[in-house]
């Protein structure tokens, strides 16, 4: 009987296969047809109803009959995103429709080696000349020490904890465990990082957990704090933070709350966004109301305004903790480092090739089959590490005759690969200085725990 009704089940499912999840749409069918309404275009199914299917102009991804496509744009998943106060379309981008350059879409294995050694020598003096002494300061927070002691715990799950703990410990170092603040968790996820902050407050009057993350992810942390008398408020923003004005999110712009913001492991050019949108969409808000405020000097209500009072002494962000990871990923208009990388001398095209090759310090060494030499002939050699990146087999072999020709040890491909992702984090904290903020890295795990393990400190200056 269970098999006569799985049969049934199976003959009800979309007979498309979708090569990118490698299985066929698990979507019900109609009665009488093959495909689901988003893939019924393929059989012929909507010409024989006489009606067509055609992409959703707010996302290609997927499709929608053309005789509702006005109904359907006010239901739209995307409209509940963009249909915000605080969606600002490419507030946060540096610079807006930035157009590429072939030298900035070339896979590594097609520069040449002379370029590649050429920059990796620029690389080496800028660490030598700008990057700071970084120490190791694994942390840990009291209200983690039940979870830590926990042997039911796993190897990943352990991971995770090692890394939130520190991260919590370091915002009780810096002093940025206190009431009246709002934290700000940046690519939330689950947003159990901000659920941990939570319980390590020994205060939690007048504060608030924004929860920014642009997918919607299942089994959230913060539905443990919707209902009343568990805890502070916990605000979700489905944006993505290139789209985010910090400037419209009420509980942001409004009030004289601190603001700190936390991330464990905030992908590549996410990082450069985030910075963007600390410190230049609040700014651009509270410019707007200092200017309200100077045409209306003679009321002196508006003075004694709450919102007055904090533009006087002007709302800044309090502190930053930020786990890097991913600096291949990061993208030239994006980058909050560019001046100070351009006065360095490196190029966009040059950037894009420090991008690829930090992958070096992370992707892992393949030795090539019969070849126990010191020289690392690993198949991802200048492969810009990225899904986009399809790399053919002939690729690899060009890969490993260049790099057998650069005469690099797999440390010394290692050690560029961290050199090359310090140059970036480097540009980073130029950029947070000349926001007034003091700026520190710093190792808060071991390498066994994650090979990701430097995270960005920031406070503001007093």
């Amino acid at each position: 009987m269970a098999d006569e009704v799985e049969k049934e089940v199976e003959t009800t499912r979309c007979a498309f296969f979708m090569k990118r999840k490698n299985r066929f749409c698990k979507m019900i069918v109609g009665k009488g047809k093959k495909y689901c309404g988003e893939h019924s275009h393929l059989g012929g199914e909507d010409k024989a109803s006489g009606r067509t299917r055609i992409p959703c102009p707010l996302d290609p991804k997927h499709t929608v009959f053309e005789d509702q496509l006005q109904k359907h744009l006010k239901c739209c998943n995307v409209t509940k995103k963009i249909d915000v106060a605080y969606y600002q379309k490419n507030i946060n981008s540096g610079i807006p429709n930035y157009q590429l350059s072939d030298n900035e879409k070339v896979s590594l294995v097609d520069v040449s080696l002379e370029k590649v050694q050429e920059i990796i020598d620029k690389v080496k003096t800028a660490n030598k000349e700008h990057c700071p002494k970084i120490k190791e300061e694994i942390l840990s927070h009291t209200v983690f020490k039940d979870e830590l002691d926990n042997d039911d715990y796993g190897i990943s799950a352990l991971k995770h904890l090692k890394q939130q703990a520190s991260l919590v410990g370091h915002l009780q170092k810096l002093n940025l465990l206190n009431s009246d603040t709002v934290y700000l968790e940046f690519g939330a996820g689950r947003g159990k990082l901000s659920h941990w902050i939570q319980l390590a407050l020994p205060n939690t009057n007048n504060t608030d957990f924004v929860l920014i993350d642009r997918a919607s992810k299942r089994h959230k942390f913060d539905s443990c704090h919707k209902r009343s008398g568990q805890g502070p408020n916990f605000k979700r923003l489905n944006v993505d933070i290139e789209h985010l004005n910090l400037g419209k999110v009420e509980c942001v712009c409004e009030g004289s709350r601190d603001i700190v913001a936390a991330s464990k492991h905030l992908c590549g050019t996410a990082t450069d966004l985030t910075l963007r949108c600390l410190f230049e969409t609040i700014d651009k808000q509270t410019s707007l109301w200092k200017e309200k405020a100077e045409e209306e000097k003679s009321n002196e209500e508006l003075v004694e305004n709450s919102k007055c009072k904090r533009l006087k002494t002007s709302q800044h962000v309090k502190g930053i903790v930020v786990a890097l990871c991913c600096h291949h990923q990061c993208y030239w208009p994006h980058y909050v480092g560019r001046p100070f990388l351009e006065k360095l001398g490196f190029t966009p095209s040059d950037f894009h090739v420090v991008c690829n090759m930090t992958s070096w310090a992370t992707c892992g060494i393949r030795p090539t089959k019969g070849d126990n030499t010191s020289v690392d002939k690993g198949s991802e050699d200048f492969e810009h590490n990225n899904p986009k990146n399809n790399e053919t087999d002939g690729d690899k072999e060009a890969t490993n005759t260049g790099h057998r020709a650069l005469g690099l040890s797999i440390a010394e491909r290692e050690d560029i690969g961290r050199q090359c992702k310090r140059l970036i984090d480097i540009g980073r904290i130029w950029y947070l200085n000349t926001n007034g903020m003091t700026t520190n890295l710093s190792y808060y795990v071991d390498q066994s725990t994650s090979l990701e393990n430097v995270v960005l400190l920031a406070t503001a200056e007093r």
